[in-house]
């Protein structure tokens, strides 16, 4: 799994994620977000592109999951976008829409990361 910075700009960071969201990749590390964007990163707002995500699975579901609890925790926003159809597939299977806000594009996801809820 790679994590890169595409832009930071308005307040928001935009992250894209390739490769292999999975227990192989994320085993060991202690928070790759963090590691990427700083331990204050929860405090802020974050769009996660996912569009060449080539595998989801358990481990990195549980990372998603962490990263959307400790967003809530430190009242900043997380938004999913643009799935590959196989991290579609897993996150509709396991009905991830319902605690972690998934934006088809990105356009999307921007707009949900700036609303006032």
């Amino acid at each position: 799994m790679r994590l890169s910075i595409q832009s930071q700009e308005g307040g928001v960071t935009r992250v894209e994620v390739r490769g292999e969201v999975a227990h192989d990749e994320l085993s060991g590390r202690d928070d790759p977000l963090a590691e990427l964007l700083g331990s204050d990163c929860y405090g802020g707002k974050v769009v996660l592109d996912m569009r060449h995500v080539d595998t989801l699975d358990s481990t990195g579901v549980c990372w998603l999951l962490a990263c959307r609890k400790n967003f809530r925790i430190h009242g900043g926003k997380f938004v999913l976008h643009s799935p590959s159809d196989f991290a579609r597939d897993v996150l509709n299977v396991l009905n991830l829409r319902l605690v972690i806000p998934i934006a088809e594009d990105e356009k999307t996801a921007l707009e949900i990361v700036q609303r006032d809820d």
